[in-house]
């Protein structure tokens, strides 16, 4: 995660349409990715304020995982922060490494997830 900033200005020179952020709460060994190591939200406030036309993305906002209302404000917080810059990408569902490995998932959404996987 070293030079993003960096980075982020040279696609925006280059003329890269968007950058895009991941919610990942959680390393997962067996992805095999790293992921974004940086909570989305603060993430894309950063690099709001460090570019000025790149559209900014998230790739997946783990709905299971937030609340609908902190989704909602923050989103629309990031929107206006960066001059109307944001695509937001929502994630319905997440993997089960990730529920056994959250204390304060909502009851329920486990056995959800469960139910639409089989």
């Amino acid at each position: 995660m070293l030079n993003q900033v960096t980075l982020a200005k040279q696609a925006e020179a280059l003329g890269f349409c968007a950058l895009w952020f991941r919610d990942v709460p959680l390393r997962d060994p067996g992805f095999g990715d790293v992921g974004q190591v940086f909570d989305p939200w603060v993430y894309l406030g950063y690099m709001a304020a460090h570019t000025s036309e790149i559209a900014l993305g998230t790739a997946s906002i783990a709905i299971p995982l937030n609340h609908p209302l902190h989704t909602a404000k923050a989103s629309a917080s990031v929107d206006q922060l960066s001059t109307g810059r944001l695509i937001l990408g929502l994630l319905r569902e997440i993997g089960q490494w990730s529920f056994r490995h959250l204390a304060s998932i909502p009851k329920g959404v486990e056995r959800s997830f469960e139910n639409t996987t089989k």
